[in-house]
């Protein structure tokens, strides 16, 4: 019986091993993401970075305008993002959307799956698109927002708890960070495994979290846990969660099969009421 036991326990941890291994080859690129310097990160990102402007903007060589730096989902730029861009600048902000995949030659698969560019490495990204938002002639650098969706609204979250260190992959920054940074909206983000915020975060930056019921991609019970525990340590956090809508409700394209129109307006009224908030 000792020999059986013994046989079974080598077994099992064999299996467990194996286990191990599988997921390290798996996730690989995220495990061991390129180390990257600011500049060296910056020049990949460049060309990837559009810049939305409004009307009034454009023929105003003098005045500046607050900012909001539009951070996507998992599956990249889409036909929802030209909308949301145009949204903000209709209401006199400056829209910044950086694309996080193209550059890389990541498939939205692979980063849906965390196989590469996690939400800690892409906050070098948001990083780089901030500082981007606040060199540009027609931005007021003390008023900056942040909007993430999804994976891009984990990425926010992540720059929270990354704000006074530098995120994996990046080896170095102008120390400017969050500076700026008067909200941030989060749509749907991921809170759970891995996320490098179990215990919230420092920074004191107005936080809203609009968040799925029904939402079977990004669990938002985490985010929910998270948000309250952060208003209990005195944070300001909003956190909405509207009922009866799965992740990506405010997603009105063709192969989205679960678009609520009502909901979507809702949010988005909502999102520019909170980021418009007077703030000290």
């Amino acid at each position: 019986m000792k020999r059986i036991g013994g046989y079974a326990l080598a077994t099992a941890m064999v299996l467990l091993l194996a286990g191990v291994a599988g997921n390290y080859w798996y996730y690989y690129d995220a495990i061991n993401m390129q180390q990257q310097s600011f500049a060296e990160k910056r020049a990949l990102l460049k060309s990837h970075i559009q810049v939305f402007l409004p009307a009034q903007a454009k023929d105003n060589g003098t005045e500046r305008y607050p900012a909001v730096v539009f951070l996507h989902g998992c599956g990249g730029l889409s036909e929802d993002t030209v909308p949301r861009a145009e949204a903000a600048t209709a209401l006199g902000y400056v829209a910044v959307v950086v694309d996080s995949l193209t550059p890389r030659g990541i498939s939205w698969q692979d980063n849906c799956d965390g196989r590469a560019l996690q939400g800690p490495e892409r906050v070098g990204d948001l990083l780089i698109a901030l500082d981007y938002a606040r060199q540009l002639p027609q931005v007021n650098a003390a008023e900056l927002y942040i909007i993430g969706y999804s994976h891009g609204a984990w990425t926010a979250l992540e720059a929270l708890a990354f704000n006074s260190t530098l995120p994996p992959g990046l080896t170095d920054s102008p120390g400017q960070h969050l500076d700026g940074v008067q909200a941030i909206v989060a749509w749907y983000p991921y809170c759970g495994f891995a996320a490098g915020f179990p215990d919230g975060w420092d920074k004191d930056i107005p936080v809203l979290m609009l968040l799925a019921e029904k939402d079977l991609i990004t669990d938002p019970a985490p985010c929910q846990e998270l948000a309250l525990a952060q208003r209990t340590a005195g944070k300001a956090i909003t956190m909405i969660t509207y009922p009866g809508v799965s992740h990506g409700f405010d997603v009105n394209a063709e192969w989205v099969k679960i678009y609520d129109p009502d909901t979507a307006r809702q949010a988005l009224a909502q999102q520019f009421m909170f980021i418009a908030q007077p703030r000290g």
